[in-house]
């Protein structure tokens, strides 16, 4: 979206506002002005009051849908009465600067983009008049903003298609999943207001806008002269007013590289043990072991790690123990943030960091599988399960024999 297009939006939303003064004015009670029995019903969906909002649905409505029935639908996060804009994507996607566009930090191959300010969300309510006033019917305002939302969805993902030519400076990479789309069909819209109201007998149109405040850290990562905005890692949410925003951002993506390192060695651990028989690798030649399980070959190297070499190592005390033999596999470290920097670097726990990498702690692979963050050192040694008596160990199947004929 160019800067021209911003302007003129912004400039035909201020024509819009100045004539839904007088609308807002003479709306009054809700039940009497469509207007504002639209304006309280999306609010009431905004704000999570969906027992309010019931009592604004049309008879027929509510004929339709049980009370029951409309609470869990909202137990969900909907998309339909609350319909995205594509005005954020094509923002990212635009060769050219963009007011939502604010702080950057450039790292080595990376930069971390602040995007903050609001966004206008729009929606439209039909109403049907009753002998208590004007009511909501749900199915005709929801066919048309799903339609809406579909349409948006589509014409964001075209307009990334369309800029993703080798002559743009800042493209979109093809993303695993969208969690930006994700965060975009189910804007947090507050405070709607009536722009607009088409009454035709007994029906009326009202048309709505809010505001949705945005606030995160999006990636770009150096793809030839330009940058390319990366959606399939995840998006970092931030505080309004949060200070050295950026920096803090920095700190949460290195914390999520790194855990998705160790689960990474975690996968491979899991089938590494699958074909030993359950047999953890020696602490020698440990890593070379798993690499064999890995279909990439990953660098395994923390960004917080102020030295080059493999951020990690394995737990010696597991050399030689079985997966299952582990008293305490959910406390028990596995691989472990680490100053050794070898090739397959393993130790007792000595080489566990003083000065703790992330913002919650050194990331930990513990034996169960899950990776987290841990702020104090933990315990190395090994605990063995007890072992089972015969009768508590799992009965043989009888064998089959073949009587003689």
């Amino acid at each position: 979206m160019s800067r021209n297009a911003v302007a003129l939006t912004l400039a035909g939303l201020a024509l819009i506002a100045l004539g839904a003064g007088a609308l807002a004015a003479t709306a009054g009670d809700s039940a009497a002005d469509p207007s504002a029995a639209a304006v309280a019903y999306a609010n009431a969906l905004a704000e999570g009051k969906t027992a309010a909002a019931w009592d604004l649905l049309s008879s027929e409505s509510r004929g339709k849908i049980s009370a029951a029935d409309w609470q869990q639908a909202f137990s969900k996060a909907s998309s339909v009465r609350r319909p995205p804009t594509n005005s954020l994507i094509q923002a990212l996607a635009s060769e050219q600067a963009h007011p939502l566009v604010s702080d950057v930090l450039v790292r080595p191959g990376q930069a971390l983009i602040r995007v903050s300010g609001s966004l206008p969300v729009t929606q439209e309510i039909v109403l049907v008049r009753e002998s208590v006033g004007w009511r909501v019917d749900l199915a005709a305002t929801d066919e048309i903003n799903s339609r809406a939302a579909a349409a948006s969805f589509m014409e964001a993902l075209n307009a990334q298609a369309q800029l993703r030519g080798p002559q743009s400076a800042l493209s979109v990479i093809q993303p695993s999943n969208l969690p930006l789309l994700r965060i975009l069909l189910g804007p947090d819209a507050r405070n709607y207001r009536a722009v607009s109201a088409d009454v035709q007998g007994d029906r009326a149109t009202v048309h709505l806008q809010a505001d949705v405040p945005v606030n995160f850290v999006l990636r770009a990562m150096r793809q030839g002269p330009g940058w390319a905005i990366d959606l399939s890692r995840p998006v970092l949410p931030l505080e309004v007013g949060a200070a050295d925003s950026l920096e803090t951002a920095a700190a949460i993506a290195d914390q999520v590289t790194c855990q998705e390192q160790l689960q990474q060695l975690g996968r491979a651990m899991q089938m590494y043990t699958a074909a030993s028989g359950g047999l953890l690798p020696d602490a020698a030649g440990w890593l070379d072991k798993l690499r064999e399980f890995m279909p990439e070959a990953p660098s395994l190297h923390c960004p917080s790690d102020p030295k080059a070499g493999i951020s990690y190592a394995y737990n010696a005390n597991l050399e030689g123990k079985r997966q299952a033999e582990i008293a305490s596999p959910a406390t028990t470290p596995m691989v472990f943030a680490s100053t050794l920097h070898g090739t397959n670097p393993a130790d007792t726990g000595e080489s566990w960091p003083d000065t703790v990498r992330h913002p919650d702690g050194n990331m930990v692979l513990f034996v169960d599988g899950t990776v987290r963050p841990v702020l104090r050192k933990p315990r190395f040694d090994v605990t063995l399960r007890p072992p089972q008596p015969p009768s508590a160990r799992a009965p043989r199947a009888p064998s089959l024999r073949v009587p003689r004929q």
